[in-house]
């Protein structure tokens, strides 16, 4: 597993990865989201420039753990935003 969140506190994005479905499992995959998350949400999003960021959709977005698939058709910059985050915050979030 590739962790974009790795037991994170704050709000805020986890580094821009370059993404492009001819190296990575011809652009499926399965993101996981776990931790403690004390009204905190991840949102998995994309962005074409690493400028203009957009939300995959409702089933990439996290209030507990749990999981997603995706597909991605093409060369794309991905993220992870915890926003929202409680005194007890600590979420990590990741691609299988």
């Amino acid at each position: 597993m590739q962790l974009l969140l790795d037991e994170q506190t704050d709000n805020g994005s986890s580094s821009a990865i370059a993404f492009s479905p001819t190296l990575y499992n011809f652009g499926k995959g399965t993101v996981i989201a776990f931790g403690t998350w004390d009204t905190a949400t991840v949102t998995f999003q994309f962005s074409p420039n690493n400028t203009d960021w957009y939300t995959f959709s409702t089933d990439t977005t996290f209030t507990e753990d749990g999981w997603s698939n995706f597909e991605i058709n093409g060369s794309v910059y991905i993220r992870a935003t915890l926003s929202s985050v409680g005194d007890n915050t600590s979420v990590s979030f990741g691609i299988l």
